[in-house]
């Protein structure tokens, strides 16, 4: 449709096309990350679990603990083996993704971290936008379990994003 030039009420006309990194990069495949999340995961849980033995002399006692204290004392465990658990993680993958959008996980699996528009992400980026919102979140009961669901089924779409993905305007690319 022809717009008339000289009628200063008529809309601009303007083309503007859709630029996606997606189409320049491949997207990492869902089993490629979810083995990677996988890896990650059973990373955390032998540092986190000797942290608390070593602490403890056992991994069950502190749960058994909790158990006897009441609520109050429950839900202050659970924050602080939550935070101590965002710290290893922090501890563990800062340089790997500092140096190249890799947790190790992510390294072992030949995929990597990067901003929507194709450009680097650090570690600071990644640990505090991606991971941290959602992982205070998943302290809190049952929305945390439903928030941490909801994060992981996001993944089915075309996209290939998951929530934090889209919190922290990124994607995963085979590297």
């Amino acid at each position: 449709m022809e717009q008339d030039k000289n009628n200063v009420y008529a809309p601009t006309e303007v083309h503007v096309e859709d630029v996606s990194p997606a189409g320049r990069q491949e997207l990492a495949t869902i089993g490629s990350r979810l083995v990677a999340s996988i890896v990650d995961m059973l990373i955390m849980m032998v540092l986190l679990y000797s942290v608390v033995y070593a602490i403890y002399g056992s991994v069950f006692q502190p749960y058994i603990d909790a158990q006897k204290q009441g609520i109050a004392y429950q839900i202050g465990f659970t924050l602080a083996f939550g935070a101590l658990g965002i710290v290893i993680y922090a501890i563990v993958n800062w340089k790997p993704l500092e140096s190249g959008g890799q947790s190790v996980g992510k390294r072992l699996l030949g995929i990597r971290i990067v901003r929507t528009d194709g450009s680097p992400v650090g570690a600071r980026h990644v640990l505090l936008r991606r991971y941290l919102p959602l992982a205070v979140v998943s302290l809190i009961p049952l929305i945390g379990s439903l928030l941490a669901m909801l994060d992981s089924l996001l993944i089915f779409r075309a996209s290939r994003k998951c929530l934090h993905d889209d919190i922290a305007d990124t994607i995963v690319i085979k590297a």
